[in-house]
């Protein structure tokens, strides 16, 4: 799976597992802020992503790997 496909993929679950109405795919941005501005997403819709990350992959997330401001692309950091 490429890059482009997993950012498709991820979009795709945003939208689709989480419920998102009046949103598509397509909508989100790739640098854009999923949590409080962007989206709106919550600590709850934060609990749910986890959920249905590891349901997917079989992983399971380890306590505090959450980013702040979790973006479906990383921004370069800068320095």
């Amino acid at each position: 799976m490429d890059r482009n496909e997993l950012k498709r993929n991820l979009k795709n679950l945003l939208v689709d597992g989480l419920r998102l109405q009046d949103v598509r795919p397509e909508d989100i941005e790739d640098g854009a802020p999923i949590f409080v501005e962007g989206l709106g997403l919550d600590s709850v819709d934060a609990l749910e992503l986890v959920v249905l990350v590891e349901e997917l992959t079989g992983a399971a997330s380890r306590r505090g790997t959450l980013r702040p401001t979790p973006r479906v692309e990383r921004r370069p950091v800068s320095g």
